[in-house]
């Protein structure tokens, strides 16, 4: 779901280097105020886009914004704050709604509103956002580098934050079919959102497929920085069917520069706790999953912090302490950033706390309604897992049986969390 913050720094390239060249025109001699402006830029566009290291580009203007004396200076290195503060993560903090709708910087600010709301939160700030976006004419949207993909992207972020998975893939897959007849150079980002999707609610193997697709697209064409995190969706994917091996040299190819990309993050530790699970180190894989939300959750990255507590409430046979913490950190994000997706998935942590079987029973049928079949499959596995002791009928759980292997048997490479190895 990090795709949306990753596509605005193409807008960024643009706006970034908008800025070096009119610097350098600018400059004379007797100015070195704007020298050094120039070489501040261009330093934070090579660490950002060719070393994908954004909170090193967001360093360095921090740095020199300290010693920052000219006005003009001190704008453009602002801007440039504002921008690099979007992509790391912390946009909600440097930006805020604009109150006119005029111009195309306008635009770009309400953009970079809409794309912290679907990332970090509040969910609301997007929507209301998207509203104000598509009243604008398009002759402004134009303006803006990448605009109208932008918002497009910034849509289908929000669309995937209420917890409607069919329809955030239904979009998706229609939009890369139009993107390899008229803007192939964009396949990448496209595959990597929907294999992100897969991977989470739905095929492994379809994930898997997704990740190598969209880091063959980007080696060719990557002008938003997501190459790292397509390899890192590859190498989760791989590891999700078993390719121990291959998930490695996958995530060994991660630059490490991005090493500490939330989205190379969150992959990387879900992956890890993967093969703790599937080793039966339970213990192992529910810490690291929930040290995995404690950190995403601090770097602002609210819904990928909800993803990985809820996966350690699937996981299940978690008590005391640790099962506490998921619930909290899942209360926490939800209080953040708000949405119906966070709203299931915290219904489904506090069932689970209280053992509430009928609660459980009634969130599964809403996942599955909503295209999360991997959710609504743990849960019911859960039910099942202690039904002599909830006292279900023999018939309603022969009917979840049933129901369960339908669904295994239309998407068998689910990573279902509640199955336990061989």
């Amino acid at each position: 779901m990090e795709i949306l913050r990753a596509r605005c720094t193409e807008v960024l390239w643009h706006e970034l280097a908008r800025d070096v060249v009119q610097v350098l025109r600018n400059r004379t001699p007797g100015r070195p105020e704007a020298r050094r402006r120039a070489h501040v830029l261009a330093r934070s566009l090579h660490l950002g886009l060719r070393h994908h290291d954004a909170a090193g580009a967001l360093r360095i203007i921090d740095e020199a914004l300290v010693d920052g004396e000219d006005p003009s200076s001190v704008a453009h290195l602002q801007r440039a704050q504002l921008r690099w503060a979007t992509v790391t993560g912390h946009g909600a903090e440097a930006a805020g709604a604009p109150t006119e709708a005029s111009d195309a910087r306008t635009a770009l600010g309400m953009i970079t509103v809409g794309v912290s709301g679907v990332v970090t939160g509040p969910l609301e700030d997007a929507q209301r956002v998207l509203l104000r976006l598509r009243a604008m004419p398009d002759e402004v949207i134009e303006l803006v580098p990448g605009g109208a993909a932008l918002i497009e992207l910034t849509e289908i972020m929000a669309l995937a934050n209420t917890g409607d998975v069919v329809a955030t893939r239904q979009r998706l897959i229609e939009t890369i079919a139009r993107a390899r007849d008229h803007a192939p150079e964009t396949l990448g980002m496209w595959e990597y959102a929907l294999g992100f999707s897969h991977l989470l609610s739905g095929g492994t193997k379809q994930a898997y497929e997704l990740g190598q697709s969209a880091a063959a697209h980007l080696a060719w064409r990557d002008a938003a920085g997501l190459l790292p995190a397509a390899q890192a969706l590859a190498g989760a994917g791989a590891q999700a069917n078993g390719r121990t091996t291959e998930a490695r040299k996958l995530f060994d190819a991660v630059p490490q520069a991005a090493a500490h990309d939330p989205k190379v993050v969150m992959l990387r530790e879900w992956s890890h706790a993967w093969q703790a699970k599937t080793e039966r180190r339970d213990e192992d894989a529910v810490h690291t999953l929930v040290n995995a939300a404690r950190w995403t959750l601090a770097a602002q990255h609210t819904f990928f912090a909800g993803m990985l507590a809820h996966c350690a409430v699937r996981l299940g046979e978690i008590h005391g302490d640790t099962e506490l913490d998921a619930v909290t950190i899942l209360r926490e994000a939800d209080t953040i950033a708000g949405g119906a997706l966070l709203d299931i998935l915290v219904r489904h942590g506090e069932a689970t706390l209280a053992d509430d079987h009928v609660a459980l029973d009634r969130i599964a049928a809403d996942a599955l309604e909503l295209g999360m079949e991997t959710m609504a499959t743990d849960t019911w596995l859960t039910v099942l897992r202690s039904a002599h002791d909830a006292s279900l009928p023999a018939a309603k759980e022969r009917h979840l049986r049933s129901l369960i292997g339908r669904i295994r048997a239309e998407t068998p490479t689910m990573a279902l969390w509640a199955v336990r190895p061989n």
